[in-house]
């Protein structure tokens, strides 16, 4: 499965500057699936309140920083397009949704989108 994934996403990205940087930084694939399931279980625990809230500002801003460190520089447009996969991509939604509970994945596109204004 991995390698199909691989396939895909340097068919769809692997021209990017940003697919350029990440295939060049030293990635801990250990570490790294653990980390980003507990932001996006954050970002469950936070559903109740409205995306615009500081605190859920506050967590979009940990999230692009987190890319930004250990995954590749992430400009806010580019972080807004990864919003969209998040609710448009089923394998991303559901994952998501499973970390953070349903409805997640569309709540942090709904937080990105204001972050990104």
């Amino acid at each position: 499965m991995q390698e199909k994934y691989k396939k895909e996403v340097i068919e769809r990205w692997g021209e990017t500057e940003e697919y350029n940087e990440y295939s060049k930084k030293k990635i801990n694939s250990d570490e790294l699936p653990k980390l980003i399931m507990e932001i996006f279980q954050e970002f469950g625990s936070l559903k109740h309140l409205d995306p615009s809230s500081g605190i859920v500002q506050n967590k979009v801003r940990e999230w692009h920083e987190f890319i930004n460190k250990n995954l590749y520089t992430c400009s806010k447009p580019v972080l807004k397009s990864l919003a969209e996969i998040y609710v448009n991509d089923l394998r991303f939604k559901s994952n998501i949704d499973s970390y953070g509970g349903t409805g997640t994945a569309d709540f942090v596109k709904k937080a990105i989108e204001f972050y990104t204004i």
